[in-house]
């Protein structure tokens, strides 16, 4: 499978979290219709990066336990309460949006907030 295929289910889903951080880099986790778990890592690589340079690594996509969805759901809220209502964030914020069948909601962690480093702490070791 190339780099530029995604796993990404074309069926509906329950519930999707998605943090985009810094550099766009993208975590994915997404509850689907049947209860499974996924997590995808979406990479900034050199075509759409600014500089032309940059990659964020491979892509990864993997099946995650279902006792996950509790731990990124709990995250998820925590996120709320230190974001703001926004879809854009200046260089090195973190963009979080929440889809549902009911929501579509985005919101940003500032770069210098301290929520920022935490958020990414959970998210970061998914892609390992």
């Amino acid at each position: 499978m190339s780099a530029k295929q995604s796993h990404r289910s074309t069926t509906s889903f329950i519930e999707k979290l998605t943090v985009w951080d810094g550099s766009r880099n993208g975590y994915i986790f997404t509850k689907q219709l049947d209860n499974t778990i996924t997590f995808e890592y979406e990479p900034m690589t050199p075509m759409r990066s600014c500089s032309g340079m940059y990659s964020g690594g491979e892509p990864v996509f993997k099946q995650l336990k279902s006792n996950e969805w509790a731990k990124i759901s709990t995250k998820l809220q925590e996120a709320k309460q230190h974001g703001k209502a926004n879809k854009y964030g200046a260089k090195g914020d973190l963009v979080v949006q929440f889809q549902s069948d009911k929501l579509d909601e985005s919101f940003i962690i500032a770069y210098h907030a301290e929520f920022h480093d935490e958020l990414m702490n959970f998210v970061r070791p998914y892609k390992e």
